[in-house]
C-alpha cells in the first residue's frame, strides 16, 4: 500500500467509517448508551452543586479541588463513550483508567489519611495510581476495576489481535465495527457503565454534606451507610451484571 492510499484510508476512517460505526453502535446499544449518559449526568449534577454552591465560603479548598478533579474524570468518561460509539477497542479503556485514577485520588482526600494525601497533591507529589489502595478503604469496587483496566491499558501480548477484523480479513486502522466485533463494544460499555455508577455513588459519599438526599446511601448521624434506592437499583444491578460478563469475556479469545 502506498503512502497516498494509507492517507486516504485514514481520512476515510475519520470522516466516514467512524460515523458509520457510530450509527450501528447507537442502534444496537441504544439502551446501554442512554443508561451511561443518565448515570454520568447524575455525577455531574452533584459536581455542579459544589461548583455553583450559593455559599462558596462553606466549600473548602479540598472539596473544591475534589470537584475539579472529578469533573476532569467525568469528561474522560464522556470521551470514552464517544470512542466506544466509533468502534475503538482499547482506547476507551485508556480514558476509563485515567478516570478511575482521578476518582482514587479524590477518595484519598476523604479517608482517615486525608491531610497527608491532600498535602502531597498540593506539593505536586501525588499520582492517582498511588491512591488506589487508600481509595479502596472507602469504595472497595475500585480495586477490581482498576486491575482489569490496568491489564489492557499496558502494552502486552494479551492485547495483540484486538484490531484484526475477521470479516474483512484485515487489520483495523482507527475505529469501526462489524458483526463479529460488536462483543467488544458491549464489553467496553459494560465497563463504562459500572465505572460511571462508581463515580455517581462515590460523588454522593464524598460530597454528602452538601446534598439533601441520596440515591446510594443513607445518613445516620455522621455515618454513611450503603442503602441503594429501589428506583435506581435496576440500573446499578444491570451495570454490575454487564461488568461481571465483561470480566468473563476477557478470559476468552477476543
Amino acid at each position: 500500500m502506498t503512502f497516498e492510499e494509507l492517507r486516504s484510508l485514514i481520512s476515510d476512517t475519520i470522516f466516514n467509517i467512524s460515523l458509520n460505526a457510530q450509527a450501528k453502535v447507537d442502534k444496537d446499544f441504544k439502551k446501554d448508551i442512554d443508561n451511561s449518559i443518565y448515570i454520568i449526568s447524575k455525577s455531574f449534577l452533584i459536581l455542579d452543586t459544589i461548583l455553583n454552591h450559593t455559599d462558596q465560603e462553606k466549600v473548602s479548598d479540598r472539596v473544591f479541588d475534589s470537584q475539579a478533579i472529578l469533573w476532569q474524570g467525568g469528561n474522560s468518561l464522556i470521551g470514552s463513550l464517544q470512542l466506544i460509539r466509533q468502534g475503538y477497542t482499547l482506547e476507551p479503556q485508556f480514558l476509563m483508567r485515567y478516570a478511575i485514577e482521578n476518582l482514587a485520588m479524590v477518595l484519598s482526600f476523604h479517608t482517615e489519611n486525608a491531610e497527608l494525601y491532600y498535602q502531597k497533591f498540593n506539593n505536586g507529589d501525588l499520582s492517582g495510581e498511588k491512591c488506589v489502595g487508600e481509595a479502596r478503604k472507602l469504595v472497595k469496587q475500585i480495586g477490581p476495576i482498576y486491575g482489569l483496566l490496568s491489564e489492557v491499558t499496558h502494552p502486552s501480548k494479551k492485547t495483540l489481535g484486538y484490531l484484526y477484523m475477521l470479516e474483512r480479513k484485515t487489520v483495523l486502522i482507527g475505529g469501526g465495527v462489524t458483526d463479529t466485533t460488536l462483543h467488544r463494544v458491549k464489553m467496553n460499555l459494560a465497563i463504562l457503565q459500572f465505572l460511571s455508577n462508581i463515580y455517581w455513588s462515590s460523588s454522593e459519599l464524598i460530597f454528602s454534606d452538601y446534598l439533601d438526599k441520596y440515591t446510594f446511601w443513607s445518613k445516620d448521624g455522621d455515618i454513611m451507610k450503603w442503602a441503594p434506592k429501589e428506583e435506581e437499583k435496576d440500573i446499578y444491578e444491570r451495570s454490575l451484571s454487564l461488568f461481571q460478563e465483561a470480566i468473563s469475556a476477557l478470559t476468552q479469545k477476543s
